[in-house]
């Protein structure tokens, strides 16, 4: 366990990025953080509040959508932990739906999720099956 100080209301860093088929290359694995977006103190919206609050959590994601085999890659900074995730969420223009699925399985991969807490860090890695569909 290691403690850094932390200010209240301190968010976390993330890198972010998203890919649809391999648009960017430097998104996927392996990673290459130089090319991409290094967002300090991480801020996002929560819905039905009004502004941004300090992300506790970098996530990545990797799946297809299930109507047409679109391979899909994102990073992002988020409030939540994504644990069990299910239920619709956005990426770009679209409403994705991701569901715990035995059928087509898709990994979902969340790496090096980070998780401030009492001004302690946790790294976890967490592995789900899911199905992504575009609504």
């Amino acid at each position: 366990m290691f403690r850094f100080p932390s200010k209240v209301g301190a968010s976390i860093s993330c890198y972010t990025c998203s890919s649809r088929n391999n648009s960017d290359s430097y998104c996927a694995d392996p990673f290459h953080p130089a090319m991409s977006k290094y967002i300090e103190n991480c801020k996002v919206p929560k819905q039905n509040h009004i502004g941004v609050f300090p992300a506790r959590f970098c996530v990545k994601v990797i799946g297809k959508t299930v109507t047409n085999g679109e391979e899909l890659v994102i990073r992002a900074c988020s409030l939540e932990n994504m644990d069990n995730q299910c239920g619709n969420f956005k990426f770009e223009k679209d409403t994705l739906k991701g569901r715990p699925s035995s059928e087509k399985l898709v990994l979902v991969h969340r790496l090096r999720l980070v998780r401030m807490a009492d001004s302690v860090v946790h790294f976890t890695t967490i592995s789900a099956y899911a199905t992504i569909l575009v609504t």
